[in-house]
């Protein structure tokens, strides 16, 4: 009965033993694990940070760019030399209707004398 008591606690001790030893490898590769994991978390951090300062710096010089392509001395030169636009200093004439009747006369009119215009450049009369 002794030996099976004695048996029986070393078989216990043998058990607590193995159970301990399992929780340590078990403890010391989940820490080794949670390591690796943090380890490649900063390197994505790293990496995204490099990136969103480039993307920063991007965003800066393209704004430089729409800064200069925005610039109103520039897009006249280019309305001049390329488009070959003027600037039109002609007054400005504002015609008030008060009577729709006598506009659409004075509309009429107009057309009339274009048409004639167009019919004596046609005939090689100006």
């Amino acid at each position: 009965m002794i030996k099976k008591r004695r048996n029986n606690k070393n078989i216990r001790l043998k058990l607590y033993f193995f159970i301990s030893i399992s929780a340590i490898v078990l403890f010391l590769s989940l820490g080794m694990y949670q390591k690796f994991k943090i380890d490649l978390i900063m390197q994505d951090i790293h990496r995204l940070e490099q990136h969103k300062k480039q993307l920063l710096s991007e965003t800066e010089l393209l704004r430089s760019e729409v800064d200069i392509l925005r610039n109103i001395d520039r897009i006249s030169k280019i309305a001049k030399t390329e488009l070959h636009m003027i600037n039109n200093n002609d007054p400005v004439v504002v015609l008030k209707v008060t009577n729709f009747e006598e506009f659409e006369n004075t509309k009429s009119k107009v057309a009339q004398k274009e048409e004639a215009k167009k019919k004596l450049k046609m005939a090689g009369v100006q």
